[in-house]
């Protein structure tokens, strides 16, 4: 039950992210086919993760190339508009 609403609460974070619908929907379903609980470590966290191929199999994620880097693609998505929230504006 705890998976469910975590993973709601995401479909409706990442939705507000100006995610494109083609991609997102192939994001949403890498998420669900591997268990990726997003909110267990940062976006930059996630970057990290999947710039290593050595991790996502220590990790035991079944990803294809394209896919990892469609994972790659939408969480630098994420991790930008994460951040531009914390930059000052010049004044």
């Amino acid at each position: 039950m705890k998976k469910i609403i975590i993973s709601l609460l995401l479909i409706m974070s990442l939705s507000s992210a100006n995610i494109g619908e083609s991609s997102y929907g192939e994001f949403k379903n890498i998420i669900y086919r591997n268990n990726i609980d997003l909110d267990s470590k940062s976006a930059k966290g996630w970057i990290r993760l999947f710039n290593s191929r050595g991790k996502i199999d220590d990790y035991g994620y079944s990803l294809t190339e394209e896919e990892r880097l469609l994972m790659l693609s939408e969480l630098r998505k994420i991790n930008s508009k994460a951040q531009s929230k914390y930059k000052r504006g010049i004044e």
